[in-house]
């Protein structure tokens, strides 16, 4: 049973290479001071949407074909709130089963690290692409880039993964 504000079927902004679905989570925990979509922090408990009709909604957004889309971009609130976690997880992993080759990249106020060492979170390192990590601090904006401020990382989850140091994506 996941909460969510909006699944937008085709995002421009939020993605990496052409078009993504998008998926808006409700409820984060870092309430960060200057964030663009601070209507997203507090559950809302009539944004509940069933996890199975929210992976058929995002298939019927990626398409198939040669009319595809191949990017689902995770956002919100935070996709990783404990809150969201297994809800995301969920989702997530029914559509990596669906198409393997699809790029997720999920936007969390918490760190490579604390995820990472969550027995909670870090399950759902198996199915990113990118992780944006760190919590948004409006002292140090910047601009031109897929995420709000210079502690913010964009990071090749699976070649971290793989080769146990973080990589960092300076294209992102």
């Amino acid at each position: 049973m996941a909460y969510l504000h909006q699944i937008k079927k085709y995002d421009m902004e939020n993605s990496w290479r052409g078009a993504s679905v998008s998926l808006w989570f409700n409820q984060c925990p870092h309430h960060c001071p200057g964030c663009w979509n601070e209507e997203t922090w507090e559950r809302n408990e009539t944004l509940y949407q069933d996890n199975d009709q929210v992976i058929q909604e995002v298939k019927d957004g990626l398409g198939e074909g040669v009319f595809q889309l191949n990017t689902l971009a995770l956002l919100g609130g935070d996709p990783l709130s404990p809150k969201n976690i297994q809800d995301t997880i969920y989702i997530v992993k029914a559509l990596k089963e669906w198409r393997p080759d699809l790029n997720v990249i999920c936007w969390t106020g918490f760190t490579w690290e604390q995820v990472s060492r969550s027995k909670l979170l870090k399950p759902i390192l198996e199915y990113l692409d990118v992780l944006v990590d760190g919590r948004f601090m409006i002292d140090r904006k910047i601009e031109g880039k897929k995420y709000g401020s210079d502690n913010q990382r964009a990071i090749d989850v699976q070649n971290t993964l793989s080769e146990g140091k973080i990589k960092i994506m300076e294209d992102f």
